[in-house]
């Protein structure tokens, strides 16, 4: 499967917020958003990020990808995991960073201005498994209501 074919796969969102947002919230969804991604709000959701990587890294192999220069990383260290992506995150480059999972056949995507992680193609295995490593850090998975 190449990357293109994963985004037309069903997604689920790795999340703060344990459900969506209301459409009728007034953009305060936003003005948090914007609060969160500042400063050490920041480099603490991107803390949170790299425990729940790093834990299923344990149980997944991973293949980091950076679609702006097209480099990968085969089997990173978890010192070059954790490191590749504290820097994405933290809004340093690059600014988006991929996350293979070849064995589970699906994707997770990171991007320094969003505060959820997207997961394409998960098996329901994959789900049962990144569902408690992402609660283990106050991190909650849930299928977004346009993809249901």
């Amino acid at each position: 499967m190449t990357i293109e074919d994963y985004f037309e796969q069903p997604c689920w969102v790795i999340d703060p917020l344990p459900r969506q947002v209301p459409a009728d919230s007034r953009g305060k969804y936003f003005a948090v958003e914007q609060y969160l991604l500042r400063g050490p709000h920041r480099e603490a959701l991107a803390h949170r990020v790299v425990r729940f990587l790093l834990k299923l890294y344990c149980y997944q192999p991973l293949r980091l990808f950076w679609p702006d220069t097209e480099q990968t990383l085969e089997a990173p260290s978890p010192e070059e995991l954790a490191d590749r992506v504290f820097t994405c995150l933290t809004g340093r480059r690059p600014a988006a960073l991929l996350v293979l999972l070849p064995e589970a056949e699906a994707l997770l995507t990171l991007d320094e201005d969003d505060l959820n992680l997207t997961l394409y193609h998960p098996s329901a295995e994959l789900l049962e498994l990144i569902r408690p490593l992402a609660m283990s850090e106050g991190l909650f998975l849930r299928q977004p209501r346009e993809a249901r």
